[in-house]
Parts: C-alpha cells; sequence; structure tokens
C-alpha cells in the first residue's frame, strides 16, 4: 500500500501466476477505491482471515462426524432386515368352528339352532296366538279343586300347581292376538324406509325476512356481472401504489366487491339504491378513462346486462321492497302503520323505560287499577299498531300521553317514572316530526271515521272508566255489572276489534249501516245514520 500526492492511498496487489512451461511471472493490480482498501487494511489487523479459516476447518469437521453418524445408523436399519428375512413367519391356525354345543330349543337336538332350516321343526313350527276369552275360561276351569288353599290360622297356603298354573294363564294372555309370520315379513334387497324423505306441509311456519330474499336476488346479479369478461376492471377496488391519482380525482370510488359486501350486510333496502352504486360505479369510470375509453365502454356494457338481469326478476323484486318497506305499497293504512311501529320502536328504546313497555300487574300492584281507568302501556299501543287502529297521529299521540297521565295519576308528577313517561314523549314527538311529511300524506288517503262510530260499529265490550272496577286473582278485570273485559294484558282501549277498514268509502257506509241496524232504540238508528251521511 502506498500513498500519491493526488489520489490518497493505492492499494497495489501482486499475483503471481505459472505458465506451462513453468516460469513464473507477476502481475501487479492497483486500487484506488477507499472503502476496499479500508476492509483490506480491517481484516489484516483483526486477523479474520484466520478466523474464517478456522471456522471452515470446524464446519468440515463437523460434517465429517454427521456424516459418519448417518452411515452406522444404515448399517443397523440393514442388520435389521436381513433378520426379518432370515425368520419365517407361522401361519396362524385357525380354529374350526365347532356346533357341537348348540342346542336347538325347537327340537331339542344338538349341532343347530332353531332358526336353521335343516332342523325338522323349521317348517313346522306353530305360531304362538294369544288366547281368547273362552279359551282363557277353559284354562282356569282346567285346574282341579282339591286340596288348593288350605287356611291355617291366620295364614292362607296356596298349592303350588295354582300360582304355576296363574303364571302359565297369564303368559299365554300377553301374547299377540295376530300369527308374527304375518307382521315381520322379510324386506327384500335394497328396500328401505324413506319416511323422512316425504314433504310434509309445516304448521305455523315463521315467516321469512324479505331481506334475506331481496339480498339473495341481488347477490345473483352480482354473480353474473362477475363472470362477465367486460367486467374485470370493476371487481375489486382500485389499488393506490397502481394508481396512484386515482383517489384525488374520483371522491366516492365504487366496485362489485364492495356492493357485494353492501349487500351481505343487508344495506339495500331497493332496486333505487342498487341501481345507484351499479351506476357509480360506470360514472367514476367515465370520469378517469374518459368517454371514449375502452374500459368506460366495457362499464356501459356490464350496466346494460344488469338492467336486462334487473328487469327478469323486477316483479319478484318489487314484491320484496313492499314487505321490507310498507310505505311503497298501495295500502295507505298498513304504511302509516308501519311508521307508527317505527315510533312505537324508538320510544321502547329511551333509557330507563322498561316500566312502561308491558301492561302493570295486578299481582304485583292490587290498588293499580282502581286508581288508573285507562291503563296503556307500549305493548298495547304496538298490537294497536299491528291491528291497524290509529287512523291519525292524533289518535297516536292520544295514548302516548294516557301513558304519562297514568304515571302523573299513580306515581306523582316529580316522580322518576313521570320523568321517564315525559321523555318517552319527546322521543315519540320527534319522531313523528321528522316523518310529517310522509304521515301527512297517508293521512288524506285514508277515509277517518270518527271513533265514537267505529266503537258502535265493533260491538265490543270498551271500558271507558264509568264503572268501577275491580281485578280477580286471574288478572282479569271485571266490571260491577259483571262483564268481564279482556285481561290487563290485552286491554282494549280503542274497543275496535276489526283489522281495517276498507279504503272505499261506500264499503264503510254500508258496513256502519248495516251494525246500527241492531241497536236498541230507532231514534237513535235515525240519528246516527244521519251522521254516516253527513261524514261521507
Amino acid at each position: 500500500m502506498s500513498f500519491s500526492s493526488m489520489g490518497g492511498r493505492r492499494l497495489v496487489i501482486s499475483r503471481t501466476f505459472r505458465d506451462e512451461e513453468g516460469r513464473e511471472y507477476v502481475r501487479d493490480e492497483v486500487v484506488k477505491d477507499q472503502t476496499v482498501i479500508d476492509a483490506y487494511v480491517y481484516t489484516k489487523k483483526r486477523g479474520i482471515s484466520t478466523q474464517l479459516a478456522d471456522q471452515d476447518q470446524q464446519t468440515r469437521d463437523e460434517m465429517k462426524k454427521e456424516k459418519r453418524r448417518l452411515q452406522d445408523q444404515l448399517r443397523r436399519l440393514k442388520k435389521v432386515e436381513e433378520k426379518a428375512k432370515k425368520k419365517a413367519v407361522k401361519p396362524r391356525k385357525e380354529k374350526p368352528l365347532t356346533t357341537i354345543n348348540m342346542c336347538c330349543s325347537a327340537c331339542g337336538q344338538r349341532g343347530h339352532m332353531k332358526t336353521n332350516k335343516n332342523c325338522p321343526m323349521y317348517k313346522n313350527n306353530p305360531v304362538n296366538v294369544a288366547l281368547t276369552d273362552q279359551e282363557l275360561a277353559q284354562q282356569e276351569s282346567s285346574i282341579g279343586q282339591d286340596d288348593l288353599v288350605k287356611v291355617e290360622g291366620t295364614k292362607v297356603l296356596l298349592n303350588r300347581v295354582v300360582v304355576d298354573h296363574a303364571n302359565d294363564v297369564r303368559r299365554k294372555s300377553l301374547l299377540l292376538r295376530f300369527p308374527k309370520d304375518k307382521v315381520r315379513k322379510k324386506r327384500r334387497h335394497g328396500e328401505e324406509e324413506c319416511d323422512y324423505l316425504e314433504k310434509r306441509k309445516s304448521i305455523q311456519r315463521r315467516k321469512t325476512n324479505p331481506e334475506v330474499p331481496f339480498a339473495d336476488a341481488l347477490e345473483k346479479i352480482v354473480n353474473k356481472l362477475a363472470v362477465v369478461s367486460e367486467a374485470w376492471a370493476f371487481l375489486k377496488p382500485v389499488q393506490a401504489k397502481i394508481v396512484p391519482d386515482y383517489y384525488n380525482v374520483i371522491k366516492f370510488p365504487m366496485d362489485l366487491q364492495t356492493v357485494r359486501d353492501n349487500i351481505r350486510k343487508h344495506e339495500y333496502t331497493s332496486r333505487q339504491q342498487f341501481m345507484e352504486h351499479v351506476n357509480l360505479i360506470v360514472n367514476n369510470c367515465i370520469t378517469y378513462n374518459g368517454f371514449n375509453s375502452d374500459l368506460s365502454k366495457n362499464a356501459q356494457r356490464m350496466l346494460e346486462i344488469c338492467v336486462a338481469e334487473m328487469k327478469e326478476v323486477d316483479k319478484e323484486l318489487e314484491q320484496l321492497e313492499q314487505e321490507i318497506n310498507p310505505i311503497l305499497g298501495d295500502d295507505p293504512q298498513v304504511a302509516l302503520s308501519y311508521l307508527f311501529g317505527k315510533v312505537v320502536e324508538e320510544i321502547k328504546a329511551t333509557p330507563d323505560s322498561w316500566p312502561f313497555h308491558t301492561p302493570v300487574s295486578a299481582k304485583k300492584l292490587p290498588d293499580y287499577y282502581k286508581i288508573i281507568r285507562r291503563p296503556m302501556d307500549l305493548d298495547t299501543m304496538h298490537k294497536n299498531v299491528k291491528k291497524h287502529k290509529y287512523l291519525c297521529r292524533e289518535e297516536f299521540i292520544a295514548d302516548i300521553n294516557q301513558i304519562v297521565e297514568n304515571s302523573i295519576t299513580y306515581n306523582g308528577p316529580s316522580s322518576p317514572y313521570t320523568k321517564t313517561a315525559e321523555l318517552m314523549k319527546m322521543v315519540g314527538l320527534q319522531a313523528l316530526e321528522s316523518a310529517t311529511e310522509s304521515i301527512s300524506k297517508l293521512e288524506e288517503q285514508i277515509p277517518h271515521v270518527p271513533l265514537a262510530l267505529r266503537q258502535e260499529s265493533s260491538g265490543s265490550t270498551v271500558y271507558d272508566g264509568s264503572q268501577p272496577l275491580s281485578v280477580d286473582s286471574s288478572d282479569t278485570m271485571v266490571l260491577d255489572s259483571g262483564q268481564a273485559t279482556s285481561p290487563v294484558g290485552d286491554i282494549d282501549v280503542e274497543g275496535w276489534e276489526e283489522e281495517s277498514i276498507a279504503e272505499d268509502e261506500v264499503d264503510v257506509k254500508k258496513v256502519l249501516l248495516e251494525d246500527l241496524q241492531h241497536s236498541s232504540s230507532s231514534e237513535s238508528n235515525s240519528e246516527s245514520e244521519l251522521e254516516v251521511n253527513q261524514f261521507f
């Protein structure tokens, strides 16, 4: 190694070579790279080259030892195999099956059983049949009457013949009353009883959630789109590593995998929501790649296929949409009840509202129904919603107010239960206000019948608080007049037992007039008929 005035350190490597004739010559190689020179100096100072040489020698020794060990193991295995070949395997002697000890219970001979066809009594074996009543009477009277019973003081001694005869008669009377050969027929080869394969009609089968078949139908459409060759670019989200500026241009990305995940989460409740995301895939492609791009044409082709598949199952999806969201249906009463049911669920979600979920138990609070003349709870409101008893929001709000008034009457205005009831009322009013437009449109389509006429036409007993009330042990409210009303859990608040009123005004008027004919007073008939005509 030498130093130069211009380039700094230099490493000169001298290599000695020998040609074919045996002459030696030396070549010098100059290294100017400072990193190589530093490494060379480091190895010379530390003696690393000698350490590496020692390590190589150790590894060689270990490999030799491992080789010897494997060779010894192979020799031992060969010796074991040779010894196994020299030893002859003796076959096991099979013991012959002896039938000397078998005794036939039919003929009494040895060497076979009664089920063997070689038995002489095999075909002529009589079938034991139960005795008739006459034969039983003859058997019972066949025993002699001499010296059968002896009496010694307080003891009664029975002869052994009597006991054996009674057991024999009892055993014969317990036999089948028809031959066994007619019952136990041999099953042919291949015949199997497959009663479980028969289709049986299910009784009171639980109704399937309409969101499940709706999601299945949409997922089938997505699976068909994924198979199309044009949809390869839209199967998965765009990777930011491959297209770095994609998410700077596209703010709302969408792909078929995301659509499938949304379907499985039941996020689509209508065809419109599903088609919006499919159209979003096409619009994003046109926005990023341009309208004349090949990818944009593939996206439009995929959209055409999706529209064609949607048309094939359009009626089925429309029916499922109406079951999921009755607001989309043609019956305004069902849609209104659906909205009121949602409001009841929101009220139930109010914290600490559990005391108002179910009717008050008359056993726990015996004096409750003596103080509260018109009980109300959320379960009763939910039943009224299912029976379509609420024709407008005023009737629905009246029951909510009734819950608050009952709590104030029984618990007091400063009670925590009353504060919870007031909070429930506020939640219910807010929920109604958020859906006020939909409720107003549905109320206009429903013919509103006065509550008094509905109570009179229903013909059911309505508790209006005018008569004293008592509660018996079976949680049933009884009026002082002796007429029992429904149990506490099923109190009829509105007095209207019909599930719905016909939408046609003429049909409603006809039903009311027919019911009014059964009233007792002719004057009340004429007044009620006049009121119905004025209403219509």
